[in-house]
């Protein structure tokens, strides 16, 4: 049997009923891209750890080290279901090493600057004659600006997620956007379970987190359940977010960037503010601190630190009077759940 067909077997037998369906749509993703032709083409018993390095390898300089680990781990763990199995004598990927971030940092994480940040605000705030926002949804950019959250766990809150009173908000559930494997349609749901365990967490709010909120509060024209909610108070679909968060960002002469890279933001922050590995990565929700270290450390070793004092770079709000900081991390030390 060839690697491709059992790898596909794995999938559709095993692994299908073990995953969300967000993940199970990555896992396919990654198997008809990287693996399903070139390897997949060798019979199961056949592949070698050369052959295993040399694919990662290739993948790592081509496109980059994230999609490289992805192969790697879907790799290894098909083949230690087989190994289980005895449908091969080893394992092949045993000796192989992950792919790693030490010869450089990973290409998709992007940090905002001082001045792009300013621009951000700018645009966010920027409201037609009859005061309604031109950016329906902008003051959630500043909410993941000052929380570090995922798009999805974002588009997730619920307002009784949020205790205003003790200034924290919850992370409890997340709305992923994924391809039905068996219609061939894609979907938006909100799903219950996190992406991890560890993704569930409490995290602190700062006065530009509660004004971003009440913002957010004040001009939804339909009163919803979801702190980020469609004109119709429905929850909202991540494309949504994305194409508001790319057409700000063209009007704000700003480079695009990813959602993403306004987590990035966050993270660094605290990296520069000599928050421990440990806080940031539970505050970040990563499953480990392995993971939290090879996506910043290089990173935060090359930023200079004078770029990213966020919590200077909201002053263009003294003009209005509101009240707008960024993080006080010894304060998210303490509520990190």
């Amino acid at each position: 049997m060839k690697l491709s067909e059992y790898t596909r077997h794995w999938l559709y037998v095993k692994k299908r009923a073990e995953v969300k369906p967000g993940s199970f749509d990555a896992l396919v993703g990654t198997f008809t891209r990287y693996v399903e032709q070139g390897i997949g083409e060798k019979e199961l018993k056949e592949v070698t750890e050369e052959d295993v390095q040399v694919v990662v390898s290739d993948i790592q300089l081509r496109l980059s080290t994230s999609v490289a680990k992805k192969v790697y781990y879907l790799l290894k763990a098909v083949f230690e279901y087989a190994y289980c199995k005895g449908d091969v004598e080893r394992n092949p990927v045993f000796l192989v090493k992950s792919p790693s971030y030490t010869l450089k940092p990973p290409e998709d994480v992007v940090v905002l600057t001082k001045e792009e940040v300013a621009k951000l605000y700018i645009a966010v705030d920027k409201t037609y004659s009859n005061g309604r926002p031109v950016y329906y949804y902008g003051y959630a950019f500043v909410l993941m600006l000052c929380t570090g959250v995922r798009p999805c766990e974002l588009l997730g809150f619920k307002w009784c997620d949020v205790d205003f009173e003790n200034r924290t908000i919850s992370v409890r559930r997340n709305v992923v956007n994924f391809k039905n494997q068996t219609t061939g349609k894609f979907e938006v749901v909100v799903q219950n379970t996190l992406k991890t365990k560890k993704s569930k967490r409490t995290l602190y709010l700062n006065d530009t987190a509660i004004f971003a909120l009440n913002k957010l509060k004040e001009y939804q024209i339909t009163k919803s359940e979801y702190v980020v909610a469609g004109k119709d108070g429905s929850f909202l679909a991540p494309q949504q977010l994305r194409r508001t968060f790319y057409r700000m960002l063209d009007s704000a002469n700003i480079p695009k960037h990813n959602l993403y890279s306004l987590r990035h933001t966050f993270a660094t922050q605290l990296f520069a503010k000599g928050i421990s590995l440990k806080t940031i990565s539970e505050m970040l929700g990563h499953t480990s601190i392995r993971v939290t270290a090879d996506t910043y450390v290089h990173l935060v070793q090359e930023v200079d630190e004078s770029t990213l004092v966020l919590d200077s770079l909201f002053d263009l709000a003294q003009e209005k009077e509101e009240p707008l900081e960024l993080p006080q991390t010894e304060k998210q030390k303490n509520i990190v759940a």
